[in-house]
């Protein structure tokens, strides 16, 4: 059923010192075959929005006010963060013998710097199946065709 089998990640950057283990994968972000980046991403089935640092779209070359705004609250944040969207390429990293997963999809940039990138429903859960086993720290994904 899943194509994709990975371990969760202890002391991603979010929580350096805590022995807590976060649903993490790697995707690589790109724009207009241009710059890309391989990155971390926790798979948060909480957040509305694919979310990312600024810094990550000045990188791609993105003129991050450009995108459309949106207002954004958090749990771990009393005020109200600016997001801007923006279309980009994803692709999941996967094992040497599985297809590539690559999706066209929009994500937001922040008007600032954060501690962690995040892949939400908008953006990342409407192209795929997940499955989150947490007592095995366990996720399994696949594309959703």
């Amino acid at each position: 059923m899943y194509s994709l089998e990975y371990l969760y990640i202890r002391n991603y950057k979010m929580l350096p010192n805590s022995s807590a283990s976060r649903p993490v994968v790697q995707v690589v972000l790109s724009r207009e075959s241009l710059d890309s980046q391989i990155l971390f991403a926790i798979i948060d089935s909480g957040a509305d929005y694919c979310t990312f640092s600024y810094e990550i779209g000045e990188d791609l070359g993105i003129e991050i006010f450009s995108g459309e705004n949106i207002r954004m609250t958090s749990l771990g944040s009393s005020e109200p963060v600016n997001g801007y969207l923006h279309s980009v390429e994803m692709e999941v990293i996967t094992e040497e013998d599985e297809p590539p997963w690559k999706i066209s999809t929009k994500v937001a940039f922040l008007d600032r710097a954060i501690p962690r990138n995040i892949l939400g429903r908008d953006g990342f859960f409407e192209y795929a199946k997940i499955g989150f086993v947490d007592r095995e720290q366990t996720i399994y994904l696949s594309p959703y065709c």
